[in-house]
This record gives C-alpha cells, sequence and structure tokens, in this order.
C-alpha cells in the first residue's frame, strides 16, 4: 500500500494522473537516468579541465554536476562532487571555500556511513588546515582519517595519514613525536611489501635524525635504505643513501665507514651515468679530516668541471681550507673570496658562513686577530639565523682562539664553553675534542696547568675513541690522522713532567706509543685493550661540574632566544654551578700541589706494576723513557720501589735531534772517520743520558738499561752512545722495548742450555735478485748440534737450509722451538709492512703478513732475524717502523726479537752471532746468563778486537770466518760491525 502510494505522490509531482502512473513512472526513471548520466559526463569533463589548469571552468562544471546529483538526491554522487569541488578550490589556493566544502561533504559520508569516504575527507581537510598553517587542526584530522581507515583495512591511505601526521610534528619541532608516526608508517609499508614506500620514508627518518644531530640513529636508518634500494635496484636512491650515510659516519668521525660508504656512492653514480661530484667533495672532506690535505685538494680539483654555482664555491671553499691547514694562508684567502663572492651570488647563507669563517682562520693564522674576529662574528651571525649548529660551534671556537691570542682568556673561555655545549649536544666528536684541546691550550697560558691537564686528559680520550674507530684504514692514513692530534698527548705529557707526575706522563706516551706502532703495524690489539687516560676522583668531579656548567650555559643561551618564563630560575642555577666548578677547581690544584711524586694511590694510572716488574726482573736495572719536544727532551726513568724521576734538557728539540741522529746514522754505516762518529754520539749522549741520571747510575751500580725510545731515537742503537772514554755498552746491557704494556718479563730462556732448542733457517747460496751469503752456513752448523753431527754445534734444534727453508717448513716448525734464528736477505718497508719480507731458500719472498697469522707461540722465547735491515724500514719513517718487525713476532707470542738496523756486513755477523750463542750457552742456574748480556759480550767482543777477522781458529764451537772472496778486515771495532743489532723486548 505504501510503495503503491508512493507511486501516486510522485506521479502528482510530475503533473500526472492516477490513470498514467505507470507512464509517469517511467518518464520520472528516465529523467533521473539522462542526470545522472550528464552528471557523470560533467565530473569527466572537470576532471580534465583540471589537467589543464583550467580551474574556473573546472569550478563551474562541478558545480553544475553537484546540482544534478542534489536534484537526483543521490548522497554519494553529492558527496563525491563536492570534495572534487573543494580540491578545485585547495588548488586555487582558496582554502576556506575548500574546507566549507569538506565540511559537507564529511556530513553527507557521515549519514552514509562509509568510513573509507570519511577517511579521504578527513585527509583532505588536513591537508587544508595545513595550507593555513593550522597545525593543531591539521594534525586532528589527520588522525581522525587514520581511524579510519583503520576500520576498513585501508592499509595504504592510513600510511600515507600517518606520514602527513609525521611531517606536522617536524614542522613544530617536534622530532621526537615526528619519528613515532613515521615509524608507524613503515611498519605498514613493510607489511603491505611497498618497497618504493618504505624508502621513502626510511630516507625521511634518517633525514630528521641528521637534521636534529642524532648521526647514530640517522645511519641505522640509511644502512636500511641502501639495502632496501639496492633490493627494488633503484641504484639512484642507493647512491643517494650512501652519501648521506657517509655524511653521518663523517660528522660520527667514524672516518674509515664514511670512505667506504662515498667510495660505494661514487662506484654507483658511475656505473649509472652521473657525475659523482658531491660524493667525490664529500670524500675530499673525510681525507681532509685525517690530515691527508693534499690527496683532499686533489679530490676537490676534480670536481672542479661542475657547473653548478654551489658546487663550485662549495669546492673552492673546502679547497682553501687545506691549502690553510698546508700553512699557504694567502692562497686559501684567495680561495675563500672567490667562494665567498659565489655564495652571495646564489644566496647560499650556509656557503657564505663557512667562507667568512675561512677567511677568520686564514687571518687569524697571519697574526691579524681583530680582522679574524670580525669574520667570525659575521659568519656566527648566519649560523645562528640558519639553525647552522656545526657552524655556530666552530664560530664560537674560532672566535675563541683569536681572543686567547690576544689575551682575552675570560671572554675565549666563555666561547669555549658554548662551543664544547653544542659539540656535545650534535654528537660532533672530533669538534668536542678540539674544543677540550683549546681549553687546555688556553690554561696553559694561564698558568693553570692543573686544569689543562684536566682538559688535555677528555680531549686525549675523545681521540681516542675516534681512532678506535678507524682501526681499518691504511697505515698512512691512520698515521695522518695520528699527526693532526699528536701534539695534544705531547703537551700533556709534557704538562704532566712539569709536575713530576711521571707515571701519568708515561701513560700518556705509553698510549702514543703502542697507537703509532699499531697504526704502523695494523694490529689493533694492544689498542682495543686500553680504556684511555685515566683521570682521578678530583679530576673527573671537575669534568663533571664543568659539564653541568655548559649544559646550563645552553639551556639559558635556548631560553634568552625564546624568551622562557623560567630564564630567571635557570640563571641561578647557573650561578650555583659556576660556583661550585670554581671551588672544585681549588681543591683540584691544591690536592696536585699538596702530593708527592710518590703518592701512588693519587697518581697511579694502573702503569706501576708493570714498571715494577720490568726493573725488577733482574737486579740493578733502570727503565729509560724519551719524549722529544719541539724545544726540550724529557728523560724519565724508573727504577725498584717505584722511584720515578725526570729530567728536562731545555733548548734542544726535535729538530736538533734529528740532525745529530741522521749524522750518527751516516756516520755510523760507514767503517771510516771514527773520530767524528764518537763526537756526534757524546752530544747524543749528553742530552739523553745527561749528567743527573749518569750520576744515578753510578750511584746505585746500575748495570742493566732497559730503553723506551721516541720518535727519532728509535734510529740510535743505545750501545753505541760515547761518553768520550768508553760506549754505553761497554758499562750496561742494553734492550729496547715498544712499551712497558706490551713486555712479559714472566720468563726466561731454560736452564742450562741443554734445555734449549733452535729452529735455524738461512739462505747461502745466490737467488734471482739477492746475493749469496756464504757466512750463514758456518753461522747455522756452529749454532745447531742435530743428530747426525753431534760434534758441531751448541743447541739441539733443526737447520732449514737453502732447498729445504721454505714457507711451509718455516711456518709448521716455528711453534715447536724456544729460538728461531733466520739467516738470509730481508727488508721491513717503510709505510707498508705487508710488502715486508724475508727471502726463503728458493728466492720467493715470505710476507711478514704470512707470519703475524700465527698464533700460540708461547715456546717461542726469542726471534733472532741474522738479515739485513730488518728492524728499519726506509729513510722517510720517523722511528714508528723500527718497532714494528719485533711487533709482529710479539704479538704471536715470542718474547723478544734482535734485529738490525742497517745493512749488515754478512761475516761480522756470522761472527757476532756465533758468539752471542757460545755466551747464552753458558747459562745454568747458579750462574744465569740473560740475552741482554750475550750480545753484549757478544759485542764487546768485536769492539775489544777479542775476537777479529784474522783470528782464523776455532774458539770453542766458533768458527771465525773471512769475508767470502776478499781481504779480510783487520778487525771488526768500529760500531758499524758490531752495534747494528738491537734486543727488542724481554731481555732475559
Amino acid at each position: 500500500m505504501r510503495n503503491q502510494l508512493g507511486s501516486v505522490l510522485i506521479a502528482l509531482v510530475l503533473g500526472c494522473l492516477p490513470v498514467q502512473v505507470m507512464v509517469c513512472e517511467s518518464v520520472s526513471a528516465q529523467t533521473t537516468s539522462d542526470r545522472k548520466a550528464e552528471a557523470e559526463s560533467l565530473i569527466e569533463l572537470s576532471d580534465q579541465q583540471i589537467k589543464k589548469n583550467q580551474l574556473r571552468e573546472a569550478v563551474k562544471t562541478l558545480e553544475k554536476a553537484l546540482e544534478l546529483y542534489r536534484q537526483n538526491k543521490d548522497p554519494t554522487g553529492t558527496s563525491n562532487a563536492i570534495q572534487k569541488l573543494g580540491n578545485a578550490y585547495m588548488d586555487l589556493e582558496e582554502y576556506p571555500k575548500a574546507i566549507s566544502l569538506y565540511q559537507q561533504a564529511l556530513e553527507i559520508a557521515k549519514k552514509i556511513g562509509d568510513p573509507n569516504i570519511e577517511g579521504h575527507l578527513f585527509f583532505n581537510l588536513g591537508n587544508a588546515y595545513s595550507s593555513i598553517n593550522q597545525t593543531q587542526k591539521e594534525i586532528e584530522y589527520y588522525q581522525q582519517a587514520v581511524d579510519r581507515y583503520k576500520q576498513v583495512g585501508n592499509l595504504k591511505d592510513q600510511a600515507d595519514s600517518l606520514k602527513y601526521i609525521g611531517y606536522a610534528y617536524y614542522s613544530l619541532g617536534n622530532y621526537q613525536k615526528s619519528i613515532e608516526y613515521y615509524r608507524q608508517a613503515l611498519a605498514i609499508a613493510r607489511k603491505v611489501r611497498d618497497h618504493n614506500g618504505e624508502a621513502s620514508i626510511l630516507y625521511t627518518i634518517g633525514n630528521i635524525y641528521e637534521k636534529t644531530w642524532q648521526y647514530q640513529n640517522a645511519v641505522y636508518f640509511y644502512q636500511q635504505l641502501s639495502v632496501i634500494s639496492k633490493q627494488i635496484g633503484d641504484q639512484q636512491s642507493a647512491g643517494a643513501a650512501l652519501n648521506d650515510l657517509g655524511l653521518a659516519y663523517d660528522k660520527l668521525a667514524q672516518y674509515q665507514k664514511a670512505i667506504e660508504s662515498f667510495q660505494e656512492a661514487i662506484d654507483i653514480a658511475k656505473k649509472i651515468g652521473n657525475d659523482p661530484i658531491g660524493e667525490i667533495i664529500n670524500l675530499g672532506g673525510v681525507y681532509h679530516s685525517l690530515g691527508r690535505y693534499q690527496k683532499a685538494i686533489e679530490l676537490y680539483q676534480s670536481a672542479l668541471h661542475s657547473t653548478s654555482p654551489y658546487g663550485r664555491a662549495t669546492v673552492l671553499h673546502n679547497t682553501g681550507i687545506a691549502y690553510g691547514r698546508l700553512g699557504k694562508y694567502q692562497k686559501a684567502i684567495d680561495l675563500f673570496q672567490q667562494s665567498l663572492a659565489i655564495s652571495k651570488q646564489i644566496g647560499s647563507r650556509e656557503g657564505e658562513a663557512s667562507s667568512l669563517s675561512g677567511l677568520g682562520r686564514s687571518y687569524g693564522s697571519l697574526g691579524e686577530y681583530q680582522k679574524a674576529i670580525k669574520f667570525f662574528q659575521q659568519s656566527l651571525a648566519i649560523a645562528k639565523k640558519i639553525g647552522s649548529r656545526d657552524g655556530e660551534a666552530s664560530s664560537l671556537s674560532n672566535l675563541g682562539i683569536a681572543y686567547g691570542k690576544l689575551g682575552e682568556y675570560q671572554k675565549a673561555i666563555d666561547l669555549f664553553q658554548q662551543s664544547l655545549a653544542i659539540t656535545k649536544q650534535i654528537g660532533d666528536r672530533a669538534g668536542e675534542g678540539s674544543s677540550l684541546n683549546n681549553f687546555g691550550e688556553l690554561f696553559v697560558k694561564q698558568n693553570q696547568h692543573e686544569l689543562a691537564i684536566v682538559f688535555y686528559k677528555e680531549s686525549v680520550n675523545v681521540y681516542e675513541s675516534i681512532r678506535k674507530d678507524i682501526k681499518g684504514l691504511s697505515k698512512d692514513e691512520k698515521e695522518s690522522y695520528l699527526s693532526t692530534i699528536a701534539q695534544t698527548y705531547r703537551n700533556l705529557a709534557d704538562l704532566l713532567l712539569k709536575q713530576g707526575r711521571i707515571l701519568e706522563a708515561q701513560q700518556v706516551l705509553e698510549l702514543l706509543k703502542v697507537e703509532e706502532i699499531r697504526a704502523y703495524t695494523r694490529n689493533t690489539r694492544a689498542v682495543d685493550d686500553t680504556n684511555g687516560i685515566a683521570t682521578n676522583k678530583t679530576e673527573t668531579k671537575t669534568l663533571d661540574k664543568h659539564s653541568s656548567l655548559i649544559a646550563l650555559g645552553l639551556r639559558v643561551d635556548e631560553c634568552e632566544q625564546k624568551k622562557c618564563p623560567e630564564i630567571s630560575q635557570l640563571i641561578k642555577q647557573r650561578q650555583v654551578v659556576a660556583t661550585e666548578y670554581d671551588k672544585t677547581v681549588e681543591t683540584l690544584v691544591k690536592e696536585i700541589r699538596d702530593r708527592t711524586t710518590n703518592d701512588k694511590a693519587f697518581f697511579d694510572p694502573n702503569l706501576t706494576g708493570k714498571m715494577e716488574e720490568i726493573v725488577t726482573a733482574q737486579p740493578k736495572t733502570i727503565l729509560i723513557y724519551h719524549l722529544i719536544l719541539k724545544d726540550k727532551i724529557w728523560v724519565l726513568w724508573a727504577s725498584k720501589g717505584g722511584i720515578t724521576k725526570s729530567i728536562e734538557v731545555p733548548n734542544i728539540g726535535l729538530e736538533k735531534v734529528s740532525s745529530n741522529v741522521l749524522k750518527l746514522r751516516n756516520l755510523l754505516q760507514s767503517p771510516e772517520n771514527l773520530e767524528e762518529l764518537q763526537k756526534t754520539s757524546q752530544q747524543l749522549r749528553e742530552w739523553l743520558i745527561p749528567p743527573q741520571l749518569q750520576a744515578e747510575l753510578s750511584a746505585n751500580d746500575i748495570k742493566h738499561l732497559v730503553f723506551a725510545p721516541d720518535s727519532v731515537t728509535r734510529y740510535i742503537p743505545m750501545g753505541v752512545l760515547y761518553d768520550g772514554k768508553k760506549y754505553l755498552v761497554e758499562n750496561y746491557t742494553i734492550a729496547t722495548i715498544i712499551s712497558a704494556g706490551l713486555t712479559d718479563t714472566t720468563s726466561r730462556l731454560p736452564n742450562p742450555a741443554k734445555n734449549t732448542s733452535v729452529l735455524a733457517a738461512g739462505l747461502s747460496q745466490p737467488v734471482s735478485g739477492y746475493s749469496s751469503l756464504p757466512n750463514v752456513l758456518t753461522e747455522i752448523n756452529a749454532i745447531v748440534r742435530t743428530a747426525d753431527n753431534p760434534t758441531k754445534g751448541i743447541y739441539d734444534g733443526i737447520k732449514l737450509l737453502d732447498s729445504t727453508f721454505t714457507k711451509d717448513s718455516l711456518l709448521d716448525n716455528l711453534g715447536s722451538y724456544a729460538i728461531a734464528h733466520i739467516a738470509t736477505h730481508g727488508k721491513f718497508v717503510s709505510g707498508d709492512p705487508d710488502k715486508s719480507f724475508l727471502v726463503l731458500g728458493n728466492g720467493k719472498t715470505l710476507p711478514i703478513p704470512e707470519i703475524k697469522k700465527l698464533r700460540g707461540l708461547s715456546k717461542l722465547h726469542l726471534v733472532v732475524l741474522s738479515a739485513c735491515q730488518t728492524a728499519l724500514g726506509g729513510t722517510n719513517g720517523d722511528g714508528t717502523e723500527i718497532s714494528g718487525i719485533s711487533y709482529f713476532f710479539l704479538g704471536i707470542g715470542a718474547k723478544s726479537v734482535i734485529a738490525s738496523l742497517w745493512e749488515v756486513s754478512d761475516d761480522s755477523t756470522s761472527l757476532l752471532m756465533q758468539q752471542f750463542y757460545n755466551n747464552l750457552s753458558k747459562s745454568s742456574d747458579s750462574a744465569p746468563v740473560t740475552k741482554s748480556e750475550a750480545i753484549q759480550q757478544a759485542q764487546l767482543s768485536l769492539l775489544q778486537k777479542k775476537i777479529t777477522a784474522k783470528d782464523n781458529i776455532q774458539r770453542g764451537n766458533i768458527a771465525v770466518v773471512y769475508r767470502g772472496g776478499a781481504k779480510p778486515t783487520d778487525n771488526y771495532s768500529h760500531p758499524y760491525y758490531w752495534s747494528p743489532f738491537i734486543l727488542i723486548g724481554n731481555g732475559l
């Protein structure tokens, strides 16, 4: 009945009589259908108009379509038309009209009860409010869109809405909330396997972390982005991800990983036909941080072909920095001025700030500090305005240095504190280490040495954390970086020595020595075992109070900028902490000055036990350290009972020492002009064993010296030091150590000699590229006694001569003997230990890395390298390589090594070695003979002409031999013959 009545009512509306109802119903349906078709056509037309950007025409078309939908009482069509009309007004930037339309469509959608359509409209409203910067409303509508999409399981649009919420929170500066929403979107993208969407979100999250200086988190997401980009075959994105990853690693001072990332990004760019200019510039920046300035310049120059003004400005600026580091300040200024001009032209405020800062550094280096300050102030103002925190920290630090040079110390301290606060906040380890070093230098100028030590220590510890992260880089790169920071270590040791804090100074020297050797040998064991430089309780408290002070300073600064209400309270807190800091500093200074040098409870950096172990392993022993600085020498020594002393030798620095060492070595390697050699040697002895130390040696009847040499003093065989009458070896046994921490004195060769076994390997015949060593056969036969020839030789063992001396035979037997004696050609290559080698019996070379792979050779007590130049690796080093060869063998279990400092005579070496083993074999439980005593007596036998080349007789088991085919030398008393071999490690 109701249905029929409805039909009649419709007919009346249309003007039909009841009898014509059936006909009118047909007309009504046809009219509705026509309107729907027309409306849909209008919708299609509007879409085409929008594509052609004919927005006003599209609005009119949509309004007609909307009217038709309304006439048809079609809520879905009406809602759709209103939404499209709102979209058109959005394109026309008439946002209030768009919002009104979206609200109307939303009301209809709610009546329809379609959550998906509601979700779309909420999303559109979010877009509209975003356009008029009403971010809170924007977030509210996006969140409602998320809720509706959840209801219907629309994951794709849900993820898009979450991303928009994330971006909204980012615009509000609420980065943590932003990341939370992006992470939710990321989870959905992964669930639906939307790899492109996943990549996009990973990039965004990584970028947020990078922009908020959370570089470690940025690394985590960039790494994932790199992987997913490669999986989906998007090489462009993969390269971009690796470039961003490299930038994050660079900020973290993880230079090795930065280089690897940039290099891979460059390779990808080249592979897909892109010009990797940006990546090359970034790679140059890493090499700059490592101190490889020339390499950085080469990379920058290769990118100068860039047509991008921004790229050119960056290259000019970076090249200017490198030239400044090389001391070419005027060239740097020219480059900075060019970079500045381009940056101003293109409106690059960041580039402008960097160039101004570069100009300031250059003029500061030229001593024009007022001019430098003006540039730094301009750079600082721009950095603050554009929110460049690292640029701000750099400018503050540079300003502090300039004011420090002008003697305005308090102003400099305030600036350093601001810089340090920022570097800590953004995780800039390199900047933090530099800022801490700046404090140290400034406090030295103010004669606040106790406080300077605190900050130098902390700077060293920051640098140590960086060095651990570059252990995989090449030797050159590690040594180059070390050269940029080593002065901090030396300054710290110098200050500690001035205060008589010898144990702490030794800790610094030990660390620097181990790091130098690790950088050369690529062995990281010693470095990984260290925890940096020890600080006492008061020093730690001082650092803590200072950290609190600068953190509060940062909060006050931020609060002043934002005009927050709690500014007064924060200022009061800062004043309280500043007072506490000053009191702590006073306590520190008093405490240190009141302590005596021997107060181990306060100063002992856990080295006392190791030192004590070395000096008590044999009675009447003393341990001597040298520290060669630019303008002085420090001589430190330790003796039984933990007694440690030091002497400063002023006005004698690295340059003078190096000159005399070079002269001595030239004289040593030429068996003539003995008088000049002794004169040069005497001068070095006066510096390295000054009269005060010599008096101590004599007064305490010292017999055994253990040296830990520094820098170029490693090139000196200490036994050759001359006092005007005698060489040092005539009065003392001598051993050299790499460092106390790497010296094992807990064991010695077994007594009597019959309990000692020897592996002797040698090359006597000529092989390709190498001359014969005719005395090797006699040498090895005189040392090793075998079952088939029991009447000759000193020790039981095995002989590997010529053809039997192979890689396999050596490596298979090396761990079964107490002594390994290797008599052959060999070389330790400076700058590349992987090219260092020993020559085998078949003429092939045995690379040192093949030996260092061995482990667990605990039975191997002594390695004797009776070869040419096995301890020295070239003429361009600083002595680091002297310890390198022994470090390889010590690292695989050997307790000590004997090696040569220059190319040695075959016949004198053979004679010396035979005498050494003969002396060693006389050891017994009642009268033990140490290795250092045995080598001393062997050297004296040549020096004092007890054995000469003319003595063609048998002395016990020792065969005296002639130089092959040449006229016999009258004697071997010249140091060239007896002094080249040094004992490194355990001398017992």
